[in-house]
C-alpha cells in the first residue's frame, strides 16, 4: 500500500471493533528488542480473594509417643481487570 496506509474500504468493521476494545499504547520500552512487545502500562489491580483453612490435631497416647495430623487447604482466584470484554464499547462502534 502506498505510504503504508490502508484504504478505508479495506478495513474490516468487525476487526476494527475488536481493535477498539484494546487501549491505545501509552509506553515505549527503551530496550530496542522489546519495542513492540510492551506498549501499555497500567496500575489498575483486580480483585484477588484468598482463603486458607488449616486444621491440626495433636495426639499423645503416651509420654514418649506423640504425633500430629495437619491439613491445609488454599483457595485463591485472580480477577485481572482487562479480562472482561466490554460489550457496550463493541456496540457503539
Amino acid at each position: 500500500m502506498p505510504g503504508n496506509i490502508l484504504p478505508a474500504n479495506r478495513i474490516n468493521k468487525t476487526g476494527q471493533a475488536l481493535l477498539n476494545i484494546l487501549p491505545m499504547p501509552n509506553y515505549t520500552d527503551p530496550v530496542a528488542s522489546r519495542a513492540v512487545q510492551w506498549n501499555y502500562l497500567s496500575q489498575t489491580s483486580g480483585a484477588y480473594p484468598r482463603r486458607q483453612d488449616a486444621v491440626r490435631m495433636d495426639w499423645s497416647p503416651t509420654e514418649k509417643w506423640q504425633g500430629y495430623f495437619r491439613y491445609t487447604q488454599d483457595i485463591d482466584e485472580q480477577h485481572p481487570p482487562y479480562s472482561v470484554l466490554d460489550q457496550r464499547r463493541l456496540i457503539s462502534t
